[in-house]
Formats: C-alpha cells, sequence, structure tokens
C-alpha cells in the first residue's frame, strides 16, 4: 500500500482490492508456509496470528521479511 513503511497508509484502491482478491484466490498463496509443523495452530493462520500478536512476535511465515524489514528499518 504505501510507497514506504514510514509513509501515512493510503486507502485501497479498486485496482488494489482486484489484486488482492487474485491473490487469495490462488491456492498456492493460501498454503501455511510455517516450518513449524507441530505447531497446534499450524495452517491456522487467523488464530496465528492473533497469539503472535498477543504476544508481540512474529508467525514463523512472516520472520524472513520482518527480520529484513527490522534490519532495513535500522537504517
Amino acid at each position: 500500500m504505501a510507497e514506504n513503511q514510514n509513509d501515512a497508509p493510503r486507502v485501497a484502491t479498486q485496482a488494489d482490492l482486484d489484486e488482492w482478491a487474485r491473490i487469495v484466490a490462488d491456492p498456492a498463496n493460501l498454503v501455511c508456509t510455517c516450518a513449524v509443523t507441530g505447531c497446534a495452530y499450524h495452517g491456522d493462520c487467523k488464530r496465528c496470528v492473533a497469539l503472535h500478536r498477543y504476544y508481540r512476535g512474529y508467525p514463523g511465515c512472516t520472520r524472513d521479511f520482518a527480520k529484513e524489514f527490522v534490519e532495513n528499518y535500522k537504517g
């Protein structure tokens, strides 16, 4: 959405909504990629993300790009 993570978010356009609909319509994009396959919440993204947000952590499926974001944010 925002060009830079430090920019204020903008309102989603119809083109954004169309792209997001296309992305989530592809079953390949809905497969859980977390390496912690023994987790009770593996594949249950809604609950997994809720727990990680509560405990202020990153779900396994986001750790690579979250680490990259944090490194880039530091400068």
